[in-house]
């Protein structure tokens, strides 16, 4: 499944943020309801024997397996990343799958030589309406974001992927959000990036 958003580093406050939700719900039919504030771990593994899962010189990710633990619920991810002759991200394709015993799952990825390559710890607050998921992201070691995923679980064609993402862009500037240029990269990349910085 497609997976279409667009992260931005924030320069509202959540509640500044929060105020220009309530302020569109007033406005708007398709209204943003609260879905609650999670605290997440996310955590990455990178391989010796797959180097897509293996940052390139640049930090690039093309491909990552995940384990997320969201205020005690876990599930197994895997991402690849799709870009555009620019070397500009476009989609993901992702699976996901609720998992019961993330020990149990974290002990078989060591066994398959599968290593830890980081941690993100993060609180979200998501507000959703019928087609887009707001998270309000405060990453330890990043920052503030916002990101607004295209939440319809039906096939996309890849031509509309495009069109998707400027409705995207639309609804933010329709809540007025105050935000950064859009993140051409994941939040692992950012740290790794930071990282390398250091």
């Amino acid at each position: 499944m497609k997976e279409i958003e667009i992260l931005y580093r924030s320069k509202d406050s959540l509640a500044d943020i929060v105020k220009k939700i309530e302020k569109h719900n007033k406005n708007n039919n398709d209204i943003f309801i609260f879905k609650g504030t999670k605290a997440t771990v996310d955590t990455y593994f990178e391989s010796e024997k797959f180097n897509d899962l293996t940052p390139g010189s640049d930090g690039r990710l093309l491909s990552s397996l995940r384990l997320r633990d969201k205020d005690g619920i876990f599930y197994i991810t895997h991402k690849k990343d799709i870009f555009n002759q620019d070397n500009i991200w476009l989609y993901s394709e992702e699976l996901e799958t609720e998992v019961g015993n993330i020990k149990m799952v974290d002990e078989i990825l060591k066994k398959l030589h599968l290593k830890e390559l980081l941690k993100i710890n993060n609180t979200k607050t998501i507000y959703e309406n019928s087609k887009y998921e707001i998270s309000i992201e405060d990453v330890v070691d990043l920052g503030f974001f916002v990101e607004i995923e295209f939440k319809l679980n039906v096939e996309i064609l890849k031509e509309k992927v495009f069109e998707i993402k400027n409705n995207i862009r639309e609804l933010v500037l329709e809540l007025d959000f105050c935000v950064g240029d859009e993140e051409n990269a994941g939040k692992p990349e950012l740290l790794l990036k930071q990282f390398q910085e250091k």
